[in-house]
């Protein structure tokens, strides 16, 4: 059986991590079986096996792969008679752009607050340190979160493009 170890809040049913997601819909797109393990940011003892120290850790049997791009890759590779992932296609890499460089830096700075207050309180800490000083550079979550409605028009412009595609269609790449 194949298996994810996701990134979830205090709560286990609640996850949080776009890269994650991004496999659970590769997985789905290609009716694969899976079973998910969450886990959480001061856990990594759990996925030390892997040499990685994030989560989005998928196993297929005796292969562990890292990475939400390489792991699509390898279900692409290693289940070609299922659905194709189209990766190559240029939407396909064009979207995966896009949501790295723009979309998910600018949707942190609307919900970085909800997510800390989802988690346990050792997650708390980890997450507001390393948020703060990473995606933040040194802006308490508080501030980074401040006047999010006033700033919430200029998101919706970046996701203009997406809702357009979605008027036209019913799927962003096929």
């Amino acid at each position: 059986m194949l298996k994810l170890y996701d990134l979830a809040a205090a709560n286990v049913n609640i996850r949080f991590r776009p890269y994650c997601f991004r496999v659970k819909m590769a997985l789905a797109h290609k009716k694969l079986a899976v079973k998910f393990l969450p886990g959480h940011f001061t856990e990594k003892k759990e996925i030390e096996f892997s040499g990685k120290n994030k989560f989005t850790i998928h196993i297929d049997g005796e292969n562990i792969i890292a990475d939400s791009w390489e792991i699509a890759k390898y279900l692409e590779n290693e289940y070609p008679n299922s659905t194709s992932l189209k990766l190559m296609n240029g939407e396909v890499i064009f979207i995966k752009f896009w949501t790295e460089s723009i979309l998910h830096s600018e949707l942190l700075k609307f919900i970085a607050l909800d997510i800390h207050n989802s988690l346990s309180p050792k997650d708390k800490i980890y997450f507001r340190i390393s948020r703060e000083k990473i995606n933040f550079a040194g802006q308490t979550l508080e501030e980074v979160v401040l006047n999010r409605e006033k700033r919430l028009p200029h998101f919706q412009k970046l996701l203009s493009s997406l809702r357009k595609t979605l008027n036209q269609q019913n799927f962003v790449a096929g």
